[in-house]
Parts: structure tokens; C-alpha cells; sequence
């Protein structure tokens, strides 16, 4: 989903969709422009959600991609996040820190809440995120078919450039399939964007495409492409990062997202996973 952590069925699992959001670039530009011509430079509406990047999003952080494990029934785990983005388009400048719940909600399903909040240039809490995935086929222990629905909620404030004032939907479909010493993670979805008045933005296709190599039992290296389909836009990103088993159910992350055309961003992805 377009609105871009959580644990594998058999042990730590990854993010999903942090980066969801970098598709709206378009209109947040617009209303940028919009609000600092009519309203004296004072109302922002930020449509980007990251998080897990959307997330990522998704596999281990700091991976957006996802892919088709969930968590274990009974089990949790919080991801914490920050990302630092520079607009290919132009636009200011913004940060974001990102906290992910997680539970296995029966033995096929999970469920999540993201919780962004926004810093620099505006502060405050941000649009959670609802997700629920289900995984309806597995192959291996890595490998299988899962599909994902996403609801971006009304959490934060619209007139302070926090908030959109309007829900997103999202469902994508996944497959996790291993090439040789390479997991790959190959994503699919459909965002339904709810508009805000006179806001030139279209629904969107999105795609996550990523490949895995684990160095060894604790380090993990990562690489990623990121894109949409709209009509009237189509953002594109690669990244590349690893994480690191730093002791028990504890991991460090770090990735860097390159923004391919003007509708996307160069940002800093760093974060901590904790799984119980």
C-alpha cells in the first residue's frame, strides 16, 4: 500500500511499507502551494507516511518491502524508527519518528498500528496506519503467499500540517520466493486515496520488488526498488541498508532511499526492533 515492522512466523520479522507515502509528494506539493499562497504560510497538509518506510511496508527493517510471514499467535513486537527525507521536487525538508505495535492475532494473521510523528518545519502526531495481513500459502519455512490491507486513519491534525483529514485504503499481495543464496520479496497493491477538495491526485498502483543476502547469523544486507503507477504521477526509489542482530530479539537497522525522479525523496531510514 501506498500509505508505506513486524516479526516472521518463526522469529523476527521485518517492516512493511514505511515509504508508502513518498507517492503522495504530488499532493502535498500541491497543497503546500496552495496553503502558503491562501492561508499566509500557515497550514501544511503532510501526505507523507513512511514507515518502515510504509513501509517499508515489511521484511526485517529497514526494509519497505514486505513479505509473506506473520507473527506468531501470542507473540509481539515494537519497531522504532526515524527518518530524515529531502524532496526530490523542491519542497522543504522534513523528519519523521515512526513506533510499530505488532501481534499475532491467530495462527495465519497479524495486526499492526503505526504511529508517526512529524518534526521540523511541523510538529505533531501524524495519520496511524491500521494493517492486517494474512498468510494464505507457504512453501518453506521463508518462502510462501500472503495478502495485506491498510487503512490510514484520521489521528492527526489537519490544520496543523500533521493530518489529512481523509482515510486511505490499501490491499497488496505478496510472494517470498528464495533464488539460490537470495530472498527475494515481490509486492503488488492498490491504494484508493481519499482526496481533499481540489487536490489533482490519483489512485495508485504500487509495486516493492527486494532482495535479501544474509552475511551470517547476525548481519543481513538488503536492496530494494520502490515504486507507483498513478496517473498523473509515479515515484521511484531504490534503497539499500542492512540490519544487525546486536543480542537477543534485538536489532539495529540502517538504509538510505534514493529518490529516482522529482516525485520522489532521498531519505534516511534508521531504526530498533524489539520482538517478544
Amino acid at each position: 500500500m501506498s500509505l508505506l515492522v513486524g516479526c516472521r512466523g518463526e522469529g523476527p520479522w521485518r517492516p512493511v511499507g514505511a515509504m508508502r507515502g513518498m507517492r503522495e509528494l504530488a499532493l502535498e506539493k500541491y497543497v503546500r502551494e496552495r496553503y502558503y499562497t491562501n492561508h499566509m504560510k500557515k497550514h501544511l497538509i503532510a501526505l507523507l507516511l513512511l514507515t518502515s518506510l510504509i513501509t517499508p511496508i515489511w521484511a526485517r527493517r529497514p526494509m519497505i518491502t514486505d513479505d509473506f510471514g506473520v507473527t506468531d499467535y501470542g507473540h509481539y513486537s515494537v519497531e522504532m524508527s526515524y527518518q530524515h527525507a529531502v524532496p526530490r521536487s523542491g519542497s522543504s525538508p522534513y523528519s519523521l519518528g515512526n513506533v510499530k505495535l505488532k501481534t499475532g492475532l491467530m495462527k495465519n494473521t497479524d495486526v499492526w498500528i503505526q504511529m508517526p510523528y512529524y518534526f521540523g518545519g511541523y510538529w505533531g502526531m501524524g495519520d496511524a496506519i491500521a494493517t492486517a495481513k494474512y498468510r494464505y500459502q507457504r512453501w518453506s519455512a521463508d518462502e510462501g503467499l500472503a495478502v495485506r490491507g491498510d487503512m490510514k486513519l484520521t489521528s492527526g491534525n489537519q490544520s496543523s500540517g500533521t493530518g489529512t483529514g481523509i482515510n486511505d485504503f490499501a490491499i497488496s499481495f505478496i510472494c517470498s520466493k528464495r533464488f539460490g543464496p537470495f530472498l527475494t520479496h515481490w509486492n503488488l497493491g492498490y491504494t484508493d486515496i481519499g482526496e481533499a477538495p481540489g487536490a489533482p491526485i490519483a489512485n495508485t498502483v504500487d509495486y516493492q520488488v527486494a532482495a535479501e543476502y544474509g552475511l551470517d547469523d547476525t548481519k543481513q544486507l538488503m536492496a530494494e526498488v520502490i515504486g507507483n503507477l498513478p496517473q498523473n504521477t509515479n515515484s521511484l526509489n531504490v534503497q539499500l541498508g542492512g540490519n544487525w542482530k546486536v543480542a537477543q530479539n534485538i536489532y539495529l537497522d540502517a538504509g538510505y532511499i534514493i529518490g529516482l525522479n522529482n516525485y520522489s525523496s532521498d531519505i534516511v531510514n534508521i531504526g530498533c526492533s524489539i520482538y517478544y
